[in-house]
């Protein structure tokens, strides 16, 4: 199945209801921005392709005093892509976490910036903490018995463990910063670079002893 994974979003969305690709980017940033982001320069070379292939239906309609927009369906066999889809196995994203690339070299640069943007990250997700806690009681209180509710919220809960660990970590990570020396330009080995060594050396004598 194609690697396109903008294409199942928009067919799950469609399965809610009908969408024109702007009602899509706007409903998709507000029921899945705080786990899926979408680029909007795919959405609209996907729906056609989505078209072609038969998963959409789509009619016009006027709004008054606004530009006739093309809204989409999903059809059967998008219903049927879409459910293969949902029992895939999930693939497993590639790790690469800038922030953390970063930190494992923090000791080249200024402690003080290390920290502050810790400090900042922090805050951000402070901030997201509680707007998704907002949504959370939202969905609790006007969709307690809609049978997706379970479904949206193990997704917003997801988003409400992580953002809290995240949170935690940055402060037990300015903490461990503020401990150490600002001066990290040791005359001493490189860690990695004498961890590396050491492991070749005991390899080699090994080798030498069984031998």
């Amino acid at each position: 199945m194609s690697k396109n994974r903008t294409q199942f979003a928009i067919l799950g969305m469609l399965t809610l209801e009908p969408l024109s690709g702007y009602d899509f980017r706007k409903t998709a940033e507000q029921c899945l921005g705080f786990f899926w982001k979408e680029s909007y320069g795919q959405i609209y070379p996907t729906l056609k392709k989505m078209y072609e292939k038969g998963y959409l239906s789509s009619t016009r309609q006027k709004t008054e005093g606004r530009p006739e927009k093309r809204v989409y369906s999903i059809t059967k066999k998008g219903e049927e892509a879409f459910r293969k889809w949902l029992n895939q196995q999930t693939r497993i994203e590639p790790k690469r976490n800038e922030l953390l690339l970063k930190l494992f070299f923090g000791g080249k640069t200024d402690l003080g910036e290390q920290i502050r943007e810790l400090e900042s990250i922090q805050e951000n997700h402070e901030k997201l903490l509680a707007e998704l806690k907002t949504i959370e009681a939202w969905h609790i209180e006007n969709y307690d018995h809609h049978p997706l509710t379970p479904y949206w919220l193990v997704t917003i809960r997801f988003g409400l463990r992580r953002i809290s660990a995240m949170i935690e970590w940055c402060r037990e990570s300015i903490e461990t910063l503020q401990s150490a020396r600002e001066d990290s330009f040791s005359p001493v080995p490189d860690p990695i670079s004498f961890y590396f060594r050491s492991r070749q050396t005991k390899s080699a004598s090994r080798k030498a002893a069984d031998s």
